[in-house]
């Protein structure tokens, strides 16, 4: 008898468990107000993204447009193709409405280890260009001042899990902690998916224990994973346990290793994805207005 009674306790363990990761999050940031439009050409490891917003002097803002895995100019061209290929992106940030000093292009800190990028990256530079390459505690900071709204400081920490890199961050005492881990492709740096657990674990951990009731999670991965759960066109998805994902392709298998070592880590049962905010708004965000 006691075997089952047990065993009910523990499935209704379980279905709670269940509940609360896949309760939906609702929370709707303030509308900017008097506010301009900015713009960004980020630079990935994978191509262009291009993004658009309209912000106010408060940092409240709202995403106009955003263009992903633009590739074209990552292949084999000659320099004048490139320049004309950025002319093209730039056009595309005019016709939203962005200023010439309002557009500005960023280089993630995966991606500048990319000679194809670092190439690119030069061609910006000698066209004057507003180019900022970014460092991983940057790159960091830029995540979470776009996604996490000053609402959940205090109870939740952000995770960016990239191609080259994956950022933790989270604030204590009024100032940015942030951490580094491996990337989605790890494997082409001869890591084994056992090493690559193992150092998101212990970085993980150092999270706070207060700061572990939610997390705020953006990157290639976790697009793909929200992807699978988004329900409508809500800005917020809540995603699943590992387990509730299958990928054929290497780099997504890697990054639900790194996800699943994150969640063991800090034991977080609720990681929010936002379709909205990305390091590259996060920039905009930090920059003068």
């Amino acid at each position: 008898m006691k075997y089952i009674v047990s065993f009910i306790f523990s499935l209704i363990l379980c279905c709670c468990s269940f509940e609360q990761e896949n309760k939906p999050f609702r929370y709707t940031p303030p509308s900017p107000v008097d506010g301009k439009l900015k713009g960004v050409i980020e630079l990935g490891s994978f191509g262009f993204n291009s993004f658009v917003i309209y912000m106010d002097e408060d940092r409240n803002w709202d995403l106009k447009n955003a263009e992903y895995g633009i590739n074209a100019v990552y292949e084999n061209e000659g320099e004048k193709e490139i320049i004309e290929s950025l002319k093209q992106y730039l056009k595309h940030l005019s016709d939203f409405g962005v200023s010439d000093e309002n557009k500005y292009f960023v280089i993630s800190s995966g991606a500048i280890k990319n000679e194809k990028v670092q190439k690119v990256a030069s061609l910006i530079k000698k066209s004057g260009y507003n180019l900022s390459i970014v460092t991983p505690e940057e790159e960091g900071e830029y995540a979470l001042k776009s996604i996490l709204p000053y609402t959940f400081k205090k109870e939740a920490f952000v995770v960016d899990i990239g191609s080259g890199n994956t950022k933790i961050t989270w604030i204590e005492n009024d100032k940015m902690v942030s951490l580094e881990s491996y990337g989605a492709r790890y494997k082409q740096k001869k890591i084994s998916d056992a090493e690559a657990f193992q150092d998101v674990i212990e970085k993980s951990k150092k999270v706070p224990q207060s700061k572990r009731k939610l997390c705020f999670i953006m990157g290639g991965i976790p697009y793909e994973m929200a992807k699978i759960d988004r329900e409508r066109q809500q800005r917020y998805t809540v995603l699943k346990t590992v387990d509730a994902y299958y990928f054929d392709d290497e780099r997504l298998r890697s990054g639900l290793n790194l996800y699943n070592g994150i969640r063991v880590a800090t034991g977080c049962d609720r990681f929010v994805f936002d379709w909205d905010s990305n390091f590259s708004i996060g920039f905009l965000l930090s920059i003068k207005y």
